[in-house]
């Protein structure tokens, strides 16, 4: 689902832009779930953690505009209750990391105060200058 791995993006790169975090699949409304239901989209030999993975990996490659920061990124697959969960680490990037948008500029997103925020263009460079010293 597209609306799907556009708001994993989002939530990804807003970490990747801030403090780090982590992101949680298979957890809804704060109850556990598990994976099942995702493994099921996948091909039938790849309904397994290391599908799964690849599955993560590929949409962060094809929806990230500034380079993919494998190094800072974690996946594991945990059994909570019985039930198999998919948490993501991640770590603060070196660099800024940007969403591709169809049709429109990236969108640079960051996490303040427990909310997503997408930053407009007239900060970006202010942000970037403060939080990105490698550049």
């Amino acid at each position: 689902d597209k609306g799907i791995e556009r708001t994993f993006l989002i939530a990804l790169a807003s970490l990747l832009n801030s403090k780090g975090g982590v992101i949680q699949i298979g957890i809804e409304n704060r109850k556990i779930r598990g994976i099942s239901r995702d493994l099921q989209l996948l091909k039938k030999t790849q309904r397994n953690d290391s599908g799964f993975e690849k599955e993560i990996f590929r949409i962060i490659k094809n929806g990230i505009v500034t380079g993919m920061p494998d190094e800072k990124i974690t996946v594991t697959f945990p059994i909570s209750n019985k039930i198999k969960i998919c948490e993501i680490y991640v770590k603060k990037s070196d660099h800024p990391i940007f969403v591709k948008n169809v049709g429109k500029d990236e969108g640079f997103y960051i996490r303040e105060k427990g909310e997503t925020i997408k930053v407009k263009p007239a900060d970006q460079a202010n942000y970037i200058q403060k939080n990105f010293l490698s550049l």
